[in-house]
């Protein structure tokens, strides 16, 4: 049985899509790091302000994680994709909200209000980690 090369074209969706991936797991990753970043700023007894700043970076980075994902989805798999985009604007929505709430309040902050910030995006995460292992 001979094997044949995929055509350049095959190719080049392969390597865009490649990089496309690679692109998607670096906003990840960078994501992560801040969440990292905003829960140990929890841990500290008087860490509330600097976690809703970490907090308020978490958000731009969210959305252009989001909507990396939603493209890549949107291609893939266009059936499952709006429920994905309906979660991920629930998601950010909840996220700004608990921003704005706590950056317009005259009391600071709590530890227990920003303790549950990203709650529905970490759920979200374990989800897709449950799914695609059931998958396999």
């Amino acid at each position: 049985m001979a094997v044949r090369s995929p055509s350049k074209a095959r190719q080049a969706e392969f390597e865009s899509a490649a990089a496309e991936f690679s692109c998607i797991q670096e906003q990840r990753q960078r994501l992560f790091a801040l969440i990292g970043d905003y829960q140990r700023a929890l841990s500290h007894p008087d860490g509330a302000g600097e976690a809703l700043g970490i907090l308020r970076a978490i958000l731009p980075r969210t959305e252009v994680y989001f909507s990396l994902v939603e493209s890549m989805l949107d291609r893939l798999a266009p059936d499952g994709a709006a429920q994905q985009h309906w979660e991920n604007r629930r998601i950010l929505l909840e996220l700004s909200t608990t921003i704005e709430r706590c950056t317009r309040s005259p009391v600071p902050a709590t530890m227990a209000e920003l303790s549950h910030a990203l709650d529905g995006f970490v759920l979200g995460e374990v989800i897709i980690r449950l799914r695609s292992r059931g998958a396999r």
